[in-house]
This record gives structure tokens, C-alpha cells and sequence, in this order.
């Protein structure tokens, strides 16, 4: 995960256990996608707007579409050429939930160690999304 330096919602309320569990579910999900090819996907139907449109312009800037990306990723893959991506496991704790915006503290464990971050989440399409 990279470094942030997010703090807690002061103004947060404490979250309930299903808003803990989507959130968990989110950051797992994005931390192990499968396969290399299925990596930008899965961080775009997971992250929030503010995370996933200034990717996308990036990925227009350099002329590229989304589709594009996918299928480089699968080559690669398919020549040996992908990056393995640890098995990693996640726990979220104190969340805290302020309207449609949350944080929660999230240890992830993996064969390169653990860390804990506090992470941010938006809540978009009726779920919560990761929107560091």
C-alpha cells in the first residue's frame, strides 16, 4: 500500500458493523484482484470518483483507452511478464462514518510483513468505495 497520511474523521460517528465489513471487503478486494490483468479494473470499480477520474484523463493523456490497458496487462501476464501481486489479508477496526464519508483503520498482512494506515471511504452507487 503506499504511504498516505490520512488521519481518522474527527467528526465521525462510530460505524456499524456492516459499513466495517464493506469497507473491509473494498480493501481486499483491491489488494488482491486475481491476476495482474485484472488490477486496473478492479481499482476503478473500486475507488471513488475523485480517485478514478483523474485516472482515467491520465490514461486519455497518454492516449490510451481503458480496453487497451486490459489487454497489455493480459499479455504481459501471459508472457511471464506480469507482477505477482502477495496474498494479502485485511482487517479494518474504528471506523468512523460522517455522512457519506468514513475512515477506518486498516492492518493488512502479507509475506512482505503488515501495516496499518488509515484509510478513507466515499460512499458512491450505494457502497463504500476506497478514496485516498
Amino acid at each position: 500500500m503506499p504511504q498516505n497520511t490520512n488521519q481518522p474523521l474527527a467528526s465521525g460517528k462510530e460505524g456499524s458493523e456492516k459499513d466495517r465489513k464493506e469497507m473491509e471487503d473494498t480493501v481486499r478486494t483491491v489488494l488482491n484482484p486475481g491476476s495482474f490483468a485484472d488490477w486496473t479494473p478492479t481499482i476503478l470499480e473500486n475507488s471513488c470518483k475523485a480517485v478514478t477520474e483523474p485516472m482515467m484523463q491520465e490514461i486519455e493523456r497518454q492516449g490510451m483507452t481503458l480496453d487497451q490497458i486490459n489487454e497489455a496487462s493480459r499479455l504481459a501476464e501471459e508472457q511471464g511478464q506480469g507482477i505477482d501481486l502477495p496474498k494479502t489479508d485485511v482487517s479494518l477496526s474504528d471506523v468512523r462514518v460522517d455522512g457519506d464519508r468514513a475512515s477506518g483503520s486498516v492492518l493488512v498482512k502479507n509475506d512482505q510483513g503488515e501495516e496499518t494506515q488509515t484509510m478513507i471511504f466515499q460512499k458512491e452507487d450505494g457502497r463504500w468505495k476506497l478514496c485516498n
